[in-house]
């Protein structure tokens, strides 16, 4: 029997974010990829940060080499992805000594053991009205 409660997740995406996110003409899962990011980034990763640089709840430090260890692909189609990632809105990056610090824009927050954790990083959308 599992004693630990499933993690349940708050997204806030667009509609061109879903599109990016499930479009099927692509070598690499996007969805996978950014699955594998929101999963380290709620400050229980047991992967430990890779320079001196802290990552915060909402945030994931690590390298492009580390990403393309962890998405089975290379470090160029990790740079892609987090370039991608960024032109959509969906992550933020920020260099670091020895790696990047990638902060999850889409994360509201997660439920976990019944509390609700809030990314301090996220900042609601802003929506204009096409009247």
């Amino acid at each position: 029997m599992n004693t630990k409660e499933e993690k349940h997740y708050c997204l806030v995406l667009s509609s061109g974010q879903l599109r990016f996110l499930s479009d099927p003409v692509q070598g690499k899962s996007r969805c996978a990829c950014l699955f594998s990011l929101l999963t380290m980034a709620d400050g229980t990763s047991p992967v430990p940060d890779e320079d001196d640089t802290e990552a915060k709840p909402g945030e994931v430090n690590a390298s492009k080499l580390r990403l393309a260890a962890q998405w089975a692909c290379n470090r160029k189609t990790a740079d892609k992805m987090i370039g991608h990632f960024n032109e959509q809105g969906l992550v933020s990056t920020r260099s670091t000594t020895k790696g990047s610090v990638h902060t999850l824009q889409f994360l509201s927050g997660w439920i976990e053991d019944g509390q609700v954790k809030r990314n301090p990083a996220y900042k609601r959308p802003t929506y204009v009205s096409s009247d």
